[in-house]
Order: structure tokens, then sequence, then C-alpha cells
């Protein structure tokens, strides 16, 4: 098969699935639809590859929007996909690092770290940043409680998602990875 087609149709394969994934666990919460977006994520950039782990991430918050599943303002989505591309670059590239170069051991203390602490705590502070500190002031005619819960799903429930999304790669991409090369 040709590589370009085969390129975009394990792309459209996992937009398709973190789209479903977002739509039908969506009554679940926040903590539960988020950590899988995470896990997903981190698994199509180790997949995919970085051409791949860039346009899933910054297309699925738009898509997710327009289906009506993400959040309600668009100014907010620009600062999630942002977001995306935090978790999806950094954590694929050292979960693949972890896996695939299990070599010196200063490296996988490095990777190690980078997957666990850093691009959680980045996306979570991008994120902060972008939708607490900066869209959410230009929003015209929210009330404070609109405002409270917005600041809320937008502040360290992110890193909590982003943790146990790293945390679900960690475990599932061994066992998806000879699946993913096929």
């Amino acid at each position: 098969m040709n590589k370009k087609i085969l390129f975009i149709t394990k792309t459209a394969l996992f937009l398709a699935i973190l789209l479903v994934v977002q739509f039908f666990s969506k009554p679940l919460g926040q903590y539960f639809t988020g950590s899988l977006v995470n896990l997903i994520l981190i698994i199509s950039f180790c997949a995919l590859g970085i051409y791949g782990g860039v346009i899933l991430a910054i297309i699925s918050p738009f898509l997710a929007f327009f289906l009506g599943i993400g959040p309600a303002f668009l100014i907010i989505i620009p600062f999630i996909a942002l977001g995306n591309l935090v978790i999806s670059l950094l954590g694929g590239t050292y979960l693949k690092r972890i896996y695939d170069k299990k070599k010196e051991k200063f490296k996988i203390s490095f990777s190690y770290l980078m997957f666990f602490v850093v691009s959680p705590i980045l996306k979570a502070l991008v994120i902060y940043v972008g939708v607490v500190m900066i869209a959410i002031p230009l929003i015209p005619n929210l009330n404070d409680t609109q405002i409270k819960v917005l600041s809320a799903a937008f502040s360290y429930s992110q890193l909590i998602t982003a943790l146990i999304g790293t945390v679900l790669a960690f475990i599932i991409y061994p066992f998806l990875k000879k699946i993913i090369k096929n």
C-alpha cells in the first residue's frame, strides 16, 4: 500500500477513535474523557509519528467543538490544541524513548522524568495560561459562576487528566506497539 495512503488512513482512524471516545465518554465527566483523550494523543504520536501526532493534536479540538462535544467557546479551542500538541509531542517522544531505547540508565531516567512529570505539567500550564488567563477574560457576558466553572475545568483538572493519560499510555503502549507496527 502507498505510504501516503496508509498515513492518511491511520491518521483518520485515530481521529475517528478520538472523536468517538469523546462523544461516548462525555457523560462520564471531564476526568474520564480527558484522561482517554491524553492517552490517545500520546499513543497516536507513537503510531503516526510527528506529522500525524501534530495533525491529530491540532485538528481534534476544533472538530470536537464543531460537533458539539468540545468546549462551548471557540476562543478556547486554540489553547486546547496547543496543550494537546505539548502532550502529544513530549509525551509521545519520551514514551517511544522509554520503550525503544533502553540502553543507558541516565537517558531512561531523563525520559521517565520528561514523560511522567514535565509533559503533563507543561500541557496543563499551557491550557491554564491560555484559557484561564487569556481567553476567559475575552469572552463577553460571562457571569461569575460561569467564570468559576470554566476556570476550574481548565486548571488543575487538566494536570490530573494529563497525568492519568500518561500513566495509561505507559501501561498500554507495549501491548499496542506490535499492533501499531502492523
